[in-house]
């Protein structure tokens, strides 16, 4: 091998940078794909590659493919209380961009996650606290995920609760318009065993699983390796609204949102936000189940 060809090797990419490419020209085909399917006109393509258009400056400006908004001031220096600090993803922002695309366009919950493993297997071994589902020390103060996704359930309740209060007074319309959305689940409620397993088998253990490990675990622990935790935390919960389409609950779920991105940057472990999603889910279901069995108007009663 001549001394020009060696330079030549020395001179090749690494292979991290060839993972970053590869996986982009693989998903364009498969937005493509799901564009075609759903009967998505071209112009919906155009808005994505203008908002491509518009963050690429940003990788210009660096290189490197970590830059964070206010990276200066960011470091690891609370790290026994890690709410502030920001998670160390290996991929980069069109990783992100490119998985909650179709997310947002209401595809099935199985290709949602496929889509994200698929774009982010090559990254592993991930950060240790890169979805992390950690079984031990349930109650430890610092970060128990039985104890932060308890406390952060009574937070959220509670601010819900105050919420409605508040509202109560004002907008009966926004409370018919909350009733009626939660009306149509009950066919499926106290119709026959199987409808309810199944209905709690997916309110309770599916949704919780799925959404959390995609607005929590990915979106979020994405958004902090450029913009702040706080910053993050609030627009996972946007996010997460807007995907839910409930006009007559998007404070309330708002700000469950919120509780959720606050305990997972808490605990850095998907267990809380996962027991604490599951058991709102439940808690709405019992109200159904008791509303129905009392023979209630429910719109007069629910919420």
């Amino acid at each position: 091998m001549s001394a020009s060809e060696e330079n030549l090797n020395i001179k090749k990419p690494l292979a991290r940078s060839t993972m970053l490419t590869s996986p982009f020209m693989f998903h364009t085909q498969i937005i493509v794909f799901f564009e075609a399917a759903m009967f998505i006109d071209l112009s919906v393509r155009k808005v994505v590659l203008s908002v491509v258009g518009i963050f690429s400056p940003l990788e210009q400006g660096a290189s490197d493919g970590n830059w964070r908004w206010g990276s200066e001031e960011k470091t690891l220096e609370n790290k026994q209380w890690s709410i502030l600090r920001a998670w160390d993803v290996p991929w980069d922002w069109k990783v992100a961009l490119y998985v909650m695309f179709p997310y947002l366009m209401r595809l099935k919950t199985v290709i949602k996650l496929s889509i994200l493993y698929a774009f982010v297997s090559p990254y592993q071994p991930f950060p240790e606290d890169v979805f992390s589902y950690k079984w031990d020390q349930p109650f430890n103060l610092r970060n128990g995920w039985i104890l932060w996704g308890s406390g952060g359930l009574l937070v959220a309740s509670s601010s819900v609760l105050l919420f409605k209060t508040f509202i109560s007074t004002s907008s009966s319309s926004q409370m018919q318009n909350e009733a009626e959305s939660l009306v149509r689940l009950l066919p499926l409620v106290g119709a026959s065993n199987i409808s309810t397993a199944s209905l709690i088998g997916i309110l309770v253990f599916l949704a919780p699983l799925c959404e959390e490990t995609l607005y929590r675990g990915f979106l979020m622990t994405s958004l902090t390796k450029w913009l702040p935790v706080h910053v993050s935390v609030i627009i996972s919960a946007a996010v997460f609204t807007l995907a839910h389409q409930s006009p007559g609950k998007s404070v309330e779920i708002f700000i469950f949102g919120l509780v959720l991105g606050l305990v997972y940057a808490q605990t850095r472990n998907l267990l809380a936000p996962i027991i604490m999603h599951a058991c709102w889910n439940l808690g709405v279901i019992f109200i159904l189940m008791y509303f129905h069995s009392q023979g209630y108007d429910i719109q007069k009663y629910i919420l």
